[in-house]
């Protein structure tokens, strides 16, 4: 809901040694816009309990969808570094 945020996405990622995910936010932000990911991470700590927060904030060019126009959170998961 951010206003400079035109698309997001957030995943889980195993944390080695740990049965927890740390949450991954990857954001497409709206043309012109400057944000940071401090910025963002401050804006939703506001917004959001404290596990749901994201433990960073990739930004993309675009997010893969599916042919059904959905975000293909599996294509993100294989772009994603591991750990």
């Amino acid at each position: 809901a951010h206003p400079q945020v035109a698309e997001a996405a957030v995943l889980g990622r195993a944390e080695p040694g740990s049965s927890d995910e740390a949450v991954l936010a990857y954001v497409v932000l709206r043309p012109g816009a400057d944000l940071t990911e401090a910025a963002l991470l401050d804006w939703a700590a506001a917004r959001l309990a404290r596990f749901k927060l994201p433990a960073s904030v990739t930004f993309v060019a675009e997010l893969p969808h599916s042919a059904t126009g959905k975000v293909s959170k599996a294509r993100l998961r294989a772009e994603q570094p591991t750990a």
